[in-house]
């Protein structure tokens, strides 16, 4: 359901509150959102991938990590979700949320203290 929500959600949600929906306006945007699924899901960074020209973009490198742990990177579009939600997935994520969480207890341990 959510991965519907996702390709069509937006026109939809436009037409909602302009009351205004094309046919093309839904064609273009699930257009865009094929080529976002392939870009993703491609194991490749595309010369004309998203990625290459916008730090944000999630692109296939980051998706691939999804794939390979199973559990984090969920974010299909872009990384800010994952940071912020903290569900980024490889080593690198593992090792600063360990660093985060230790910081954290040495917080509590001070303050006690």
């Amino acid at each position: 359901m959510s991965l519907g929500f996702g390709t069509v959600g937006f026109p939809i949600i436009y037409a909602y509150f302009t009351h205004n929906l094309h046919l093309f306006t839904i064609t273009v945007w699930v257009v865009l959102r094929l080529f976002q699924a392939v870009d993703s899901h491609s194991g490749y960074d595309f010369p004309i991938s998203l990625r290459n020209y916008l730090p944000i973009w999630a692109g296939a490198k980051h998706h691939d990590l999804h794939h390979h742990y199973f559990i984090g990177n969920y974010a299909s579009s872009f990384t800010w979700w994952d940071y912020c939600l903290d569900t980024e997935a490889g080593p690198d994520a593992k090792k600063d949320r360990e660093e985060r969480r230790k910081k954290r207890a040495e917080a509590k341990v001070k303050k006690v203290n």
